[in-house]
């Protein structure tokens, strides 16, 4: 509605409200307040601002010309609140600017929170025996060395033993999953949970992946939240594959700072001789002892962590908020930036995707969301740090002037409604698009190649 649609609509509803009919014809005794109210042309004014009826639709229409419009920016409540009071006043206007402001689409998309993120720590849960929970990573981006160019780390989350595997950067699921056969599957059998600080894509297939082939049941973790191991770092020299073997039995036998004894002993409980020197009491025990000693020692070891983790978890916990409890059927915004979509520039990407629907809480503080069919990559499960709770709108007679995107392999598209006309631009065709959930008004002539889905 045009601004002077808008002031006709006021001029039109001022008679038939009985308060403000009321103040104007008050104007007209000696007692009037003429210091405050004044009327000019049917329509009460307020200190020079204009009284506006109360009708909902009406209001609507104003906060649409000074929140919505390119002119005004989608600014935030309080500067809203501010460019309406400029021109307009009426009782309960805070209140419906908030809810509009709040309930804006566009504004949730785009717009950064001022807040610290959701999210206490979660620390695993400290593994029953080695090797049956794991965690992995892919190192990438190192120098070529024997046609190797990464690194897949995989650690055993109790004891900390673990094995670095050359691989290259561009393996897919299927392929890593054969290395982690090959190199951890046959010397441990299989894991009951597996953890990975990598992007949800990588987590998702990996794991399908070794479902297929090893018969694991994993438990549904959540993707993209690194905050797990960090315990892979190896040194980038020019020919390191060669030196992998060398730099994992030296990471296995040092002790670890959070077990107090070295992997290789809190695996198998004993450190193996690397040199022609014995060490001190080095002696074969019987296959009893051995055990015994084991036992203890891996005992030990579901101890050590208790400590290290809740010393951790008090620390983080000051710099985030308490976790959310959403339901089931709610619906949350998700953190783009960890989405790898084919928009041209990340930078002008929306930040925030969605609204998605929750289908189930999976842990205190990680969700699964229901994607759409074109996100069938995406690994549906988030930790609440990259999710926000959507705010709908609360506003009667509101339609967002965006559309819901139909998001295509992580890219955004608007759907189109019609092909109103064609012409000729050169040697190139455009068509004048009409683009569903818009209005006449955003119709705009498209160039041929823009319009992917040729049976509209």
């Amino acid at each position: 509605m045009a601004d002077a649609e808008i002031i006709a609509r006021i001029r039109e509803l001022t008679p038939l409200n009985a308060q403000l009919t009321g103040w104007i014809e008050s104007l007209k005794t000696p007692t009037g307040n003429r210091n405050r109210y004044t009327e000019t042309d049917g329509i009460l004014y307020d200190k020079g601002r204009i009284v506006v009826p109360a009708d909902p639709a009406l209001r609507t229409e104003i906060l649409k010309s000074q929140h919505d419009t390119k002119a005004a920016g989608h600014p935030g409540q309080s500067r809203t609140l501010a460019l309406v009071q400029r021109s307009f006043v009426w009782n309960g206007q805070k209140k419906f600017v908030n809810q509009y402001v709040d309930g804006c689409d566009s504004c949730q998309r785009v717009k950064a929170s001022t807040q610290q993120p959701f999210g206490t720590l979660e620390p695993l849960a400290i593994p029953a025996g080695p090797w049956t929970d794991i965690s992995y990573d892919l190192i990438t981006d190192l120098p070529e060395s024997r046609s190797h160019n990464s690194i897949l780390a995989v650690v055993d989350r109790l004891t900390k033993m673990a094995h670095f595997i050359p691989c290259r950067k561009s393996m897919n699921a299927e392929q890593l999953a054969d290395l982690m056969a090959e190199h951890v599957w046959k010397l441990h059998g299989t894991p009951k949970t597996i953890v990975s600080d990598q992007g949800s894509i990588f987590v998702s297939q990996i794991t399908q992946e070794l479902d297929n082939r090893l018969g694991i049941r994993l438990q549904p973790s959540t993707a993209y939240h690194p905050r797990t191991d960090g315990q892979s770092e190896i040194a980038n020299k020019d020919d390191w594959a060669p030196l992998l073997a060398t730099a994992e039995f030296a990471y296995n036998n040092n002790n670890h700072t959070s077990t107090g004894v070295s992997p290789f002993k809190a695996n198998y409980g004993f450190n193996p001789l690397y040199s022609g020197i014995p060490l001190a009491g080095q002696c074969v025990p019987a296959v009893a002892e051995r055990l015994c000693q084991l036992a203890e020692v891996q005992d030990e070891l579901k101890h050590c962590p208790e400590a290290a983790q809740e010393a951790m978890k008090s620390q983080f916990d000051c710099g985030v908020r308490k976790t959310p409890e959403w339901n089931s059927g709610d619906k949350v915004w998700l953190d783009g930036r960890n989405i790898s979509t084919t928009h041209p520039s990340p930078k002008l990407e929306h930040r925030w995707l969605g609204p998605f629907p929750i289908a189930s809480r999976i842990s205190t503080s990680a969700y699964k969301l229901t994607l759409p069919l074109s996100m069938q990559g995406v690994h549906p499960v988030f930790h609440v740090s990259v999710l926000r709770k959507h705010k709908p709108n609360k506003i009667a007679h509101r339609q967002q002037r965006t559309p819901e995107p139909v998001t295509v392999n992580g890219g955004d598209e608007w759907e189109v409604d019609g092909i109103l006309d064609s012409r000729q631009r050169g040697r190139k065709t455009q068509y004048l698009v009409s683009w569903r959930g818009f209005g006449p008004a955003e119709n705009y002539w498209e160039p041929e190649a823009n319009l992917k889905n040729r049976g509209v």
